[in-house]
């Protein structure tokens, strides 16, 4: 799949909410590594849900 198709996925939310199995972390990660300029948009993703969760007074998710 290519990086648009990828991103429509969903999986790349998926990750950053550490709700992904196994294969599915793999495949994320795998995508990371051929499209770095993803890893901003997992930044921007992580700091969008602590800036929510800030918000609203709950914990944000750990990072892997």
């Amino acid at each position: 799949m290519d990086k648009q198709t990828f991103l429509a996925s969903g999986l790349l939310e998926q990750y950053v909410l550490g709700i992904t199995d196994p294969d599915e972390t793999q495949e994320v990660e795998r995508y990371l590594n051929l499209y770095p300029e993803l890893l901003q948009e997992v930044t921007t993703m992580r700091e969008a849900i602590k800036q929510y969760a800030l918000q609203q007074d709950i914990p944000a998710p750990s990072q892997r």
